[in-house]
């Protein structure tokens, strides 16, 4: 029971949530096309679905990844920090390649067998496995320079602020 407080207590304010969302969905879209122009001198044709996918993962993990902290390190300091970096990292590979595997499986899917049959339920998940493993692959990159300094610098503010 005392642990469930502490989880109830841990979570982000609905202003927290709110902004950190917004910032935290801004960011990375930002950071994924200056990779772009660093590296490619342009954007690819479907430039704004991949920024959308982007936006979409980082804006959710944001007040999931504030609260896993909260809880991680309710006293603040260096596990603070550690526990921000980890949280936001993980929770931003991990919802946007979830919506990736989304996008990818809603192309895919009319090639499917009927709806929650046992064929279209297996083609579901390897359909869904596959294009996390390629969002992996090809889709972390994108992150290289610019997402980890932005990784940097946001874990060491929300870091300040995880003792309330």
């Amino acid at each position: 029971m005392k642990f469930l407080r502490h989880v109830w207590l841990a979570r982000p304010s609905w202003n927290e949530a709110i902004s950190g969302a917004f910032l935290w969905g801004l960011a990375m879209p930002l950071f994924v096309a200056a990779d772009y122009y660093l590296w490619r001198q342009s954007l690819p044709p479907g430039a704004m679905r991949i920024a959308a996918i982007y936006a979409m993962g980082a804006a959710l993990a944001a007040p999931f990844s504030i609260w896993c902290a909260r809880i991680l390190s309710p006293k603040g300091g260096t596990a603070a920090f550690a526990a921000v970096f980890v949280s936001l990292c993980l929770g931003t590979i991990g919802f946007t390649a979830g919506f990736f595997g989304l996008d990818f499986w809603l192309y895919f899917s009319q090639w499917h067998a009927a709806t929650f049959s046992k064929v279209w339920a297996i083609q579901f998940i390897f359909t869904f496995g596959s294009a996390v493993y390629q969002f992996l692959v090809s889709g972390l990159r994108l992150y290289v320079p610019f997402g980890i300094v932005g990784l940097l610098l946001a874990s060491l503010l929300a870091s300040r602020r995880i003792t309330r």
